[in-house]
């Protein structure tokens, strides 16, 4: 399973226990979009991904998840609907 299948809550508790990375979990939905978009029937579900931009804020989340700093989604991957 990868970081990208966990749940918000088991996602946290990665990053406290620091089994896992923000960045990590970006990398693993990085890998999910653009592996569907290889697809021959892809869903499409992403118009834009900003992955320099998406990265560089993992990186610094990465610092502050070492730090010890907490904050209720911090290094959660998110993704906004657009009607």
């Amino acid at each position: 399973m990868g970081l990208n299948e966990l749940t918000i809550t088991q996602l946290k508790d990665a990053f406290h226990k620091k089994t896992a990375k923000p960045s990590e979990a970006l990398n693993d939905v990085i890998n999910a979009i653009e592996t569907d978009n290889t697809l021959k029937e892809p869903v499409g579900a992403y118009l834009e991904l900003f992955k320099e931009s998406a990265l560089a804020q993992a990186k610094r989340m990465d610092e502050r998840a070492a730090k010890g700093e907490t904050l209720p989604l911090l290094g959660v991957p998110i993704a906004i609907k657009d009607n």
